[in-house]
Parts: structure tokens; sequence; C-alpha cells
């Protein structure tokens, strides 16, 4: 009676320490998964989109939000945000429109003016 219940006491305890070895290697793995996941390029995730506040270009971020200054919903754009970008034309109503020459804005017809530097 006594052997079994010291067999069926070191397999709890075989049974635990496995245990617990797993869950500790499975979170392990989670982790630098995680943190392989978290490392990328900058400019590849620029390239897919970024966001902006409409009455402040320059305030551009990487995620939807809401502007710091104005408190506005921040507006997704398609394509890569050039930041030293020359003779480039946008619209006074719409700033997300960006065009290379001046022209018309193609959304509501207003003449393109230079952008800032």
């Amino acid at each position: 009676m006594e052997k079994k219940v010291l067999i069926i006491i070191v397999l709890v305890i075989i049974s635990t320490v496995l245990a617990i070895g797993l869950f500790y290697q499975s979170v392990t793995n989670e982790n630098s998964m995680t943190e392989e996941s978290e490392k990328h390029d900058h400019a590849a995730e620029m390239a897919e989109g970024y966001y902006f506040c409409p009455m402040h270009p320059d305030v551009i971020a990487q995620e939807a939000g809401s502007c710091p200054m104005c408190d506005m919903d921040l507006v997704f754009v398609e394509g890569e945000h050039d930041h030293d970008a020359e003779g480039e034309y946008i619209c006074p109503m719409h700033p997300d429109v960006l065009e290379t020459s001046p022209g018309d804005c193609p959304v509501c017809g207003m003449k393109l003016i230079e952008k800032e530097a």
C-alpha cells in the first residue's frame, strides 16, 4: 500500500515538473515571437499608408487616433509620406490630395497650392 502511494506521489511530482516546463517554454516562445513581430521597418510601414490631421497636415501618425492640437479624427492616406518633398501641391480644403504639379483638386475643383516646407 505504501509503495503505491509513493509511486503516485512521484508521478504527480514528475507530471507537475513537466507541465511547468512546457508552460514556461510556451510563454518564452510567445514572448520571442512578439518581440520579432514588433521589430519592423518604419519605411515599409509608412509605405502602406499613414494618418494625418486635415487641419494640421504636419501631424502625422502610423495609427488611427485624434489630433493632439484640435482633437479631430486623423484621416488615412495610402502611400508613403515624403518628409523632404519639394514641388508638391495640395488642395486647401483637402490636404490629402497631393500632386507633383499645379492644377485643380479632383475632389472640389479648387486650385492646388504649393505645399509649404
